[in-house]
C-alpha cells in the first residue's frame, strides 16, 4: 500500500504501528484468533509470527513524499518449513480451517483506511494508545533487545508518542528504541 501522508519524516515510525494495529484488527475480526503485536512490526498467534510489516519511505528533510507499507501474512499454509515451525505459523494452522484471503484482504484495506484517517485526524497518540491496548508487549514484558549496538535484557515500559519503544534495563536506565528487534524471554 502506498501512502502520501502530509507528515514529516519523523512521523514515519508511527505508520508502521498504524499498519500493525490495522492488520491486528483485520486478522482478529476475520479469523476470531487471539492476535498479539510485537514491536514494531510483527503479528503473533500463540507466540509465533504470522505477519510481518515493512515500511519504506521517500522523503526530504521536512516532508514525506511517499510511504510504502509491505504487509505479509501467512494465511493458508498447511505446514511450515521445519526451520520455521518453532517461530512461525499460519492462520490456517491456528484456526484449523482455511481462511478466505479475499475477505482478509478487504478487511485489511478497510482497517488501514480507518486507522490512517484516525492518525491524520487525531495524531500519533491515537495510534500508540490503540497499539498499547492490543499488545502484550506494551508494558512489563521481559524481552531480549537486539540492535546494531548489541543485545540486552530489559523490561518493556510503553510507547513514546513518536512510536519509539521504551525499555527499562536491569540497572534502571530507560532507553527509547527507534529500531531493533524485541524478542520475548520465555
Amino acid at each position: 500500500v502506498i501512502l502520501r501522508p502530509p507528515l514529516s519524516p519523523a512521523a514515519a515510525p508511527v505508520l508502521t504501528l498504524m499498519a500493525g494495529v490495522a492488520a491486528h484488527q483485520a486478522v482478529s475480526s476475520t479469523t476470531g484468533l487471539a492476535v498479539d503485536i510485537r514491536w514494531p512490526n510483527d503479528l503473533l498467534v500463540n507466540r509465533k509470527k504470522v505477519c510481518g510489516i515493512l515500511t519504506e519511505m521517500s522523503a526530504e528533510l521536512d516532508r514525506l513524499h511517499a510511504v510504502v507499507l509491505g504487509i505479509g501474512i501467512n494465511v493458508n499454509h498447511s505446514q511450515m518449513p521445519a526451520e520455521l515451525k518453532l517461530i512461525a505459523t499460519s492462520l490456517r494452522l491456528e484456526a484449523n480451517r482455511s481462511i478466505s484471503r479475499s475477505n482478509l484482504f478487504v478487511a485489511l484495506l478497510r482497517e488501514l483506511e480507518r486507522h490512517y484517517r484516525l492518525l491524520l485526524k487525531d495524531g500519533n497518540k491515537a495510534i500508540t494508545e490503540r497499539w498499547a491496548a492490543v499488545s502484550s508487549f506494551a508494558r512489563g514484558k521481559r524481552v531480549r533487545v537486539v540492535t546494531p549496538a548489541g543485545e540486552a535484557l530489559a523490561t518493556t515500559a510503553g510507547l513514546d508518542p513518536s512510536g519509539a519503544f521504551r525499555i527499562r534495563h536491569d540497572d534502571g536506565r530507560e532507553e527509547l528504541l527507534v529500531a531493533g528487534e524485541v524478542l520475548e524471554v520465555k
